[in-house]
């Protein structure tokens, strides 16, 4: 490749290791890289960098990595046995990565907002930025940090666990949509104690959400069975023996919150939420976003969202088009070289 590369003068072979030894030197300017090409996009495209999307990915090592950096966490790559390294990206509307930073492999999503948010409003001159995200970045810290710095931010939440969520849902129930972007509804905008939020309703997420329902069901009523059976026939008799093995079924098919235990010594039964049931069923296709800018309307909120699958087209560049993956480097400062040559190619390129 370096021979292509040379073309205007007489090829000669760099031994490999002055490569490795220049991503060193990478890693120590990465920061100036990063401004420099930023400016270089913003100026070839004409881009409106009003939008600005983020997310992470994962990378794993071949062998041990290096000491501090390369954890055991959740796996983007499918890799549970290895260790690895996160990567929090963020990522113009065209495609193009403009800021990347490398986080342990254990790092959980919600906590790697804050710096790189922080960049956005001091290191890159972006006039109005929206941040969007999915609903692993969403937390009340990280939507305050946002707001403080003057960034605006669309993240999507969790509507099985956060109360407003549901709340913003059931106030959709009666009413019907406000518009259309291909299959996906969405209801005006609500605004309570100073933030906004949008409803969106999609036919292929009520599918896949009603699909995954049914497989966990499917998976712990022949276990709640037999478990009831063996405590009536008196195998199964002390009450920390019978609370274990119920928790472990639920727990391993991730179904707690659909079925309701009732547990006593020599005695076990059981029976489906099916409140929280039918309303997956009814509601699953619905999810929520929410904003500090509350004069973005429904319709720009949901076109913005929709376009988080331009970081996902970016991750499968980096990953297979430049290796990203696997890494073998032994050195913290050398996987950040390895990473930021990765990330900056596809904007230096042009």
């Amino acid at each position: 490749w370096q021979r292509q590369l040379l073309f205007t003068q007489e090829p000669y072979e760099i031994p490999y290791h002055h490569f490795l030894r220049a991503l060193d030197v990478l890693a120590d300017h990465h920061c100036e890289l990063e401004e420099g090409l930023f400016a270089r996009v913003r100026h070839l495209f004409n881009q409106d960098l009003d939008v600005v999307f983020y997310d992470l990915t994962s990378s794993y090592f071949e062998g041990d990595g290096p000491t501090g950096v390369a954890k055991r966490g959740y796996s983007r790559d499918g890799r549970s046995d290895c260790v690895q390294v996160v990567l929090g990206i963020a990522v113009t509307k065209a495609g193009f990565p403009i800021a990347y930073r490398m986080h342990p492999g254990n790092t959980v999503d919600v906590t790697t907002v804050q710096q790189i948010a922080s960049d956005f409003g001091q290191r890159f001159r972006i006039d109005r930025c929206l941040v969007v995200g999915d609903s692993g970045l969403m937390s009340v810290q990280n939507a305050q940090q946002l707001t403080d710095l003057g960034l605006g931010y669309l993240l999507g939440m969790r509507a099985s666990s956060s109360p407003t969520a549901h709340q913003a849902i059931a106030a959709t129930s009666n009413r019907p949509p406000a518009g259309q972007i291909g299959e996906v509804h969405y209801w005006p905008l609500q605004v309570r104690e100073g933030a906004g939020y949008v409803v969106l309703q999609s036919p292929g997420r009520l599918q896949k959400t009603v699909a995954i329902l049914e497989r966990k069901l499917a998976a712990v009523r022949p276990k709640l069975q037999q478990l009831e059976r063996d405590v009536a026939a008196g195998k199964v008799r002390q009450l920390t023996t019978i609370t274990a093995r119920a928790t472990r079924i639920l727990v391993e098919a991730k179904a707690s919150p659909y079925i309701k235990l009732h547990i006593a010594p020599g005695h076990f039964s059981w029976r489906e939420n099916t409140e929280r049931i039918e309303w997956i069923r009814s509601q699953g296709g619905k999810y929520v976003l929410q904003t500090n800018q509350l004069d973005l309307t429904p319709h720009e909120a949901a076109e913005a969202y929709r376009q988080l699958e331009v970081v996902e087209d970016c991750f499968r560049r980096l990953k297979d088009t430049l290796r990203l993956r696997p890494i073998y480097h032994r050195s913290p400062h050398r996987v950040i070289g390895h990473a930021g040559l990765c990330v900056i190619a596809p904007v230096s390129y042009t």
